[in-house]
């Protein structure tokens, strides 16, 4: 008989042992024998995002966003409408709050943008902030021109693009690649009312897609145009 007690409570002990086993998760040892255990809930976030913000000024959209610390944070990413914009490299690992700043340049009045951040672990594993995403409205102004369309599109080596204005304007115009490389500048001045031909030569560009920037006082316009040899 005491042998049968001995054994059921050495029973009852293993039963009662096997529970806190389980809820716990290895994480290695030091050589020695010893071993360390480590709760799910114990494992920290890759980011701790404190913000997310967006505002629009002077024909561009200002992001920006503060961590309070980072773990393995090799970059960020920015999306637009479920298309990647930029990558920025992430701080690593640190408990100590960053600061970060990214503008979008390409963006068109009265249109809302919607973006998206995400952080990519050293791995690269990519974490969505979906709850962090936001909508900026980009407000309208009272236009006073009008701005057609680059006509022939795709051309080669030029196409113009067609310019109304009720009255003067200050207009700028400046020719990017689709990386965001500053190609040259295509107009810059007073432009007076009236109807205006704003002209693109490709003849000593690469095949390929361009961005077409004109700056007509705080208003933006963007539009594509492919050159095709």
């Amino acid at each position: 008989m005491k042998n049968i007690y001995k054994n059921l409570m050495l029973i009852i002990g293993i039963l009662l042992l096997v529970p806190s086993l389980l809820s716990a998760q290895y994480t290695g040892g030091s050589g020695r024998g010893d071993a360390m255990f480590q709760t799910q809930s114990d494992i920290p976030l890759p980011v701790s995002l404190v913000n997310f913000e967006g505002i629009y000024h002077n024909g561009v959209i200002d992001l920006t966003w503060h961590t309070a610390s980072e773990t393995e944070n090799a970059a960020f990413r920015i999306y637009r409408d479920g298309e990647i914009l930029a990558e920025l490299e992430g701080a690593g690992t640190t408990t100590e709050p960053h600061s970060y700043k990214w503008t979008d340049q390409y963006v068109i009045p009265g249109r809302i943008y919607s973006y998206v951040l995400a952080d990519v672990d050293l791995q690269g594993k990519e974490t969505k902030h979906p709850e962090l995403k936001i909508e900026t409205k980009v407000e309208g102004v009272d236009l006073d021109y009008t701005i057609g369309n680059a006509y022939p599109n795709p051309f080669n080596p030029v196409t113009v693009v067609p310019l109304n204005l009720a009255v003067a304007a200050n207009v700028k115009a400046v020719l990017y690649d689709t990386a965001g490389r500053r190609i040259r500048d295509i107009y810059s001045g007073q432009m007076t009312a009236g109807s205006h031909d704003l002209k693109i030569n490709g003849a000593d560009l690469s095949t390929g897609i361009y961005l077409l920037q004109i700056r007509m006082n705080d208003a933006v316009h963007v539009q594509k145009i492919a050159l095709m040899k």
